[in-house]
């Protein structure tokens, strides 16, 4: 028999929904066009969206990883239209 994952249809929904001591993080990098991940930093899961990446960081492709206790939960790429910014 086959195994089956089921896939949640929004990455907030793979978010834990109980009581936590640790609050769920995503860990941010950047896709260059070479595939090659920059790493962007760590933000709390219930403060960070797609419209907030764009503000920061501007457009291009994003992956996220939604670590809750050392386990990742989720990843996932978000493409995001527009120019991206980048820091110095």
């Amino acid at each position: 028999m086959k195994r089956r994952r089921r896939k949640n249809p929004h990455w907030t929904d793979a978010l834990p929904h109980d009581e936590w001591a640790d609050e769920p993080k995503v860990r941010l990098y950047r896709l260059e066009p070479n595939r090659k991940p920059q790493y962007l930093g760590t933000h709390l899961a219930f403060l960070i969206d797609e419209c907030r990446v764009a503000a920061t960081h501007g457009g291009g492709e994003y992956l996220f990883i939604l670590v809750y206790r050392g386990r990742t939960l989720r990843r996932g790429i978000w493409a995001i239209a527009g120019n991206p910014i980048r820091h110095s």
